[in-house]
């Protein structure tokens, strides 16, 4: 099963927000396309399958002033969730 990641809205609005998710909880390395990604609503769900039973961290940060000068939040702190077997 896919998980739906959810946050709260920021404040001021986010443009999109950008979401990060790896099986490091440094983020060392994230998880490529499919898996980390951008969303245009504080949810995101993973485009590709996951590995079953896995522990996966994830993380997002709101962007805003896309054009041309684009502002990054802090990345929120991260959260984890482990796949089913």
């Amino acid at each position: 099963p896919q998980p739906t990641l959810d946050w709260n809205d920021s404040s001021p609005a986010a443009d999109y927000y950008e979401v990060q998710i790896s099986t490091d909880s440094a983020f060392a390395t994230f998880l490529g396309r499919g898996f980390s990604g951008k969303s245009y609503q504080s949810n995101y769900t993973p485009q590709a399958a996951l590995s079953p039973g896995t522990p996966y961290f994830w993380r997002v940060r709101a962007v805003t002033g896309t054009f041309g000068n684009p502002q990054f939040s802090q990345w929120s702190t991260p959260r984890s969730f482990t796949t089913p077997p």
